[in-house]
Parts: structure tokens; C-alpha cells; sequence
């Protein structure tokens, strides 16, 4: 996920070991100021979902609702 303003023409993404990876936009929410990014690499881990209420201190986590302002990433 990203900002859907700050998306252009041609995009990569920079792994966490300094790899650099082509990436498409696959949903963008202009209002929300927010897009979702697809990228194809080998050796990528899938993002473990977790439906528990309250996340552990210090989890990365990720919300989107369909009220006003529910979109936060952290």
C-alpha cells in the first residue's frame, strides 16, 4: 500500500534487501489518497492475516473501513 498521489507512470518497489521490483497498481482510492501495489519476486513471504481484536505491541497493522476516515497503516 501507498499513496495513490505520489503513484506515476512507471513504479518499483525496494525490498528490504535492497532489491528493486516492478510494481503495478492493482486498486487505487483517490479520496483515501491510498493505492495497492502489486509485485512479482521469488523468495517473497505472503502477509499472515490476523483477525485478532487487539495486535501485540509493536505489529504492523493495517485498517480500512467505510466511514469517514477509517484508513490507517502503521
Amino acid at each position: 500500500a501507498t499513496k495513490a498521489s505520489e503513484c506515476g507512470e512507471a513504479l518499483a518497489c525496494e525490498l528490504c534487501d535492497r532489491r528493486r521490483v516492478s510494481a503495478t497498481v492493482v486498486a487505487r482510492d483517490e479520496e483515501a489518497d491510498l493505492a495497492l501495489l502489486r509485485i512479482e519476486s521469488d523468495g517473497l513471504e505472503a502477509v499472515a492475516w490476523c483477525a485478532e481484536a487487539s495486535p501485540s505491541p509493536c505489529a504492523w497493522v493495517a485498517s480500512v473501513g467505510l466511514a469517514a476516515d477509517p484508513v490507517a497503516i502503521g
